[in-house]
């Protein structure tokens, strides 16, 4: 079915000056030959012309450039956008200042071995590392490992005000005691484009200087992994309870002390195996011993 296109509409007209004007004398040269030979298919791209030439005079209006002055796409955006006037695109000078709380929830997963309270805080790149594996560990960390006890840690990072930790982050995180297997302890933190990574540590205490924890972890909402039980190095896996601080050996000795002779490194903790007062039916474990996820 043929459609009979023919419509009558005002010729239009350029100036010289109009940047349009070399392109209507090209149209008004071919047109002679298409009216002749095709006068339907004529009357169809008149038509397509003359909307193309009030869309040039609209963007004119707005400010924008003139189709073909450049060639490129880009110059059908008006200037004052392509200028940055009027644009919500802008950057904001304070949004490496602008912070995330994170809401991180901690599960034990490991049977009879209940957890100190979480040491956290939030840091960048240029902070002492919590604890790294192969590295001997801090005398802080050893604290927590051996003793459950995260002063040690707070006073450390509390000092190191120009280098990379953030001081309002710095706490300790607890149920208000040990954290029992299978129980849950939420915390939230606070993150940064200055201070992007997250550390916590907490002592599982029925042994002799397990700790649990993640060093300078980039954390968003919705992650969830495990965490497996690692050695401080720092005390001699002898499982006597006369140097375990944890509710199994309270019965023997209330008043652990630190056995010392450790491994030197931190390293992935071998578990319990019976070789004194430590059962292992009852306090070993197989890792992971912890489940974190991140709202």
């Amino acid at each position: 079915m043929l459609y009979d296109y023919h419509m009558d509409f005002p010729e239009p007209q350029f100036s010289a000056l109009s940047p349009l004007h070399s392109q209507a004398h090209k149209f008004e040269t071919s047109s002679q030959v298409i009216s002749a030979t095709h006068p339907q298919l004529f009357s169809f791209l008149k038509l397509c012309f003359f909307f193309l030439t009030c869309q040039q005079g609209a963007a004119t209006l707005q400010g924008g450039p003139m189709v073909g002055e450049s060639g490129n796409q880009d110059d059908l955006i008006p200037r004052a956008l392509k200028s940055g006037k009027g644009s919500s695109s802008s950057k904001d000078p304070k949004s490496s200042q602008r912070s995330t709380t994170l809401k991180i929830t901690v599960r034990n997963l490991a049977y009879l071995q209940p957890m100190s309270g979480f040491f956290v805080m939030a840091h960048n790149a240029h902070a002492t590392p919590l604890f790294q594996l192969g590295e001997p560990a801090t005398d802080a960390l050893a604290t927590l490992a051996e003793e459950g006890d995260a002063s040690a840690l707070v006073n450390m990072f509390s000092e190191m005000e120009t280098t990379g930790v953030d001081q309002s982050s710095i706490g300790v995180f607890s149920n208000g005691g040990p954290l029992t297997p299978f129980e849950s302890l939420t915390f939230e933190v606070k993150v940064s484009k200055k201070y992007p990574y997250v550390s916590f540590a907490s002592m599982a205490i029925n042994t002799n200087d397990c700790f649990i924890g993640i060093n300078a972890r980039e954390l968003v909402p919705g992650m969830s992994f495990t965490v497996p039980g690692y050695d401080s190095g720092t005390e001699e896996n002898n499982e006597d309870c006369g140097f375990i601080p944890g509710p199994f050996c309270q019965d023997i000795n209330t008043d652990s002390a630190a056995a010392g002779n450790g491994e030197g490194v931190v390293h992935v903790h071998r578990g319990v195996h019976g070789v004194a007062d430590l059962i292992p039916a009852e306090l070993d474990w197989r890792n992971p011993m912890l489940l974190v996820t991140v709202e």
